[in-house]
């Protein structure tokens, strides 16, 4: 029997703490609502690592709270009056930046159109 292999405290060997820091917020931005995955895992790919200290840990926060509660503070405009002021800021980041913005509309069944592709009316 072998023992369990302790991970060691802080970043691992060759990355920096920013880098642990975005990958734990990429980490913890998969949800249970594929909605809520895409949202956040789009925002933390994208406009993480430009947060100050103060915004990185009312993203955390935010990401400490349950999936409908994201989901609905993300889906009212303007925010709902139960969103906490210190985080407040990041909710609005989030619904504001969270989707791709040049992302390709779906047309029939989920098929994206390919610009290469000729018409069938041509």
């Amino acid at each position: 029997m072998t023992a369990a292999r302790a991970e060691p405290a802080g970043p691992r060997p060759g990355t920096s703490g920013d880098d642990s820091d975005f990958r734990r917020a990429l980490w913890r931005s998969r949800r249970g609502m594929l909605e809520l995955d895409l949202l956040l895992a789009h925002f933390t790919r994208h406009h993480y690592r430009r947060l100050d200290a103060t915004g990185k840990r009312a993203y955390q926060a935010v990401l400490g709270c349950d999936d409908w509660t994201i989901h609905r503070w993300l889906r009212q405009t303007p925010l709902p009056g139960d969103v906490p002021s210190h985080l407040a800021a990041v909710v609005a980041a989030v619904a504001e930046r969270g989707r791709p913005s040049a992302a390709p509309a779906r047309t029939g069944r989920g098929a994206v159109p390919s610009a290469a592709a000729p018409s069938a009316a041509s």
